[in-house]
């Protein structure tokens, strides 16, 4: 598969990632396209995503209905996608890692989490 990307292109991406460093938690992809999509964080294994969203970017209702579309079809490939504010990074962050850890821990186990999000 070869070496996995290591940039991250936003604040809510770099702080997450020494969150996820700090848990000792599998080191995931970053910025990888998948059948066309580019993906936050990606743990191939596990099937797991997860979307980084901060304001600046994610606003609008144009963005909003993408995000929902480009969630649907990963969903339906067999993807877990799960999506955190900047905000939530920052204000929640241990909450945002135990979700994270929950899920890989879950999938890794061959269950299915009952949502995502």
């Amino acid at each position: 598969m070869g070496e996995k990307p290591t940039l991250t292109r936003s604040w809510g991406e770099r702080r997450l990632r020494q969150l996820l460093r700090g848990a000792a938690l599998p080191t995931p992809e970053l910025n990888v396209d998948l059948d066309g999509y580019v993906l936050d964080l990606l743990w191939r294994a596990e099937r797991l995503i997860v979307e980084v969203d901060g304001w600046e970017y994610h606003r609008g209702r144009t963005k909003f209905e993408s995000d929902r579309r480009r969630d649907a079809g990963l969903i339906a490939m067999g993807w877990i996608v799960l999506r955190f504010t900047a905000r939530q990074i920052r204000d929640a962050p241990y909450a945002v890692t135990a979700r994270i850890a929950q899920t890989l821990t879950l999938r890794a186990q061959g269950v299915e989490p009952a949502a995502s999000g």
